[in-house]
């Protein structure tokens, strides 16, 4: 078992075929969880599917980002308010453009995507590090209590990987949950506040990122003790 927590980043660690991004993909409604329980603020969840999971608060960024996590032949603007159509509509029926003028706007000039007058560029023109930028824009209009990160910075350059580890950062100083699943243990200990390390579908422990190593986190994974001098 495990918990991730308000104002934390927290983090999850694994080798290829650990089970981390299938144990977030059945938390937030996209596989069927086979058994197990979800609580969300105290209250047992099951989310039928990533729409319910929405609803409730909690936001999945997908690892892949142009097969699961965009719409590239879409605009910039499409993308940014993909996630929260009801609260840019008007009347509660039709779509108020200026409404998602302003958000995209904003989340282009928070995120500092480039070019800044990309509102109506299709996605797939943008840089790398630019689409992954667009996608924390889609889920930040969501509005969300907690979000799970999949490799947040996977394909990108080191500027765009800098300023992704900084939102996330900022997004937990602000009280939101932030679950972080990666594979690079660099970034793992670099910005995580707790590190839950996965292997074969197993938590083998949580571990407190206080002088944590990387040697700490590989032996947790395969079950052997860890020491601190």
């Amino acid at each position: 078992s495990f918990d991730i927590r308000y104002g934390e980043i927290t983090g999850m660690f694994g080798l290829v075929g650990a089970g981390r991004t299938e144990c977030a993909f059945s938390v937030f409604g996209a596989d069927k969880m086979d058994e197990g329980q979800v609580y969300l603020d105290g209250k047992q969840v099951r989310f039928k599917n990533p729409a319910q999971a929405i609803r409730e608060g909690l936001c999945y960024l997908s690892e892949d980002r142009k097969a699961l996590g965009l719409f590239v032949d879409m605009t910039v603007k499409e993308n940014t308010v993909a996630a929260c159509l009801k609260s840019m509509c008007r009347y509660g029926e039709f779509l108020d453009e200026n409404r998602i003028r302003e958000n995209t706007e904003n989340y282009i000039k928070e995120l500092d995507i480039h070019p800044e007058d990309c509102r109506n560029y299709k996605v797939r023109n943008l840089s790398g590090g630019n689409q992954q930028k667009v996608l924390f824009a889609k889920w930040l209009a969501a509005k969300p209590k907690i979000l799970i990160v999949d490799e947040p910075a996977r394909g990108v350059d080191v500027g765009a990987k800098t300023m992704i580890h900084h939102i996330l950062r900022q997004l937990a100083d602000t009280g939101m949950a932030v679950w972080m699943i990666s594979s690079e243990l660099p970034e793992i200990l670099g910005v995580s506040d707790r590190v839950i390390v996965m292997h074969e579908g197993h938590c083998r422990g949580i571990l407190e990122n206080v002088g944590l190593t990387e040697e700490d986190i590989m032996r947790t994974a395969f079950r052997e003790e860890v020491r601190h001098e």
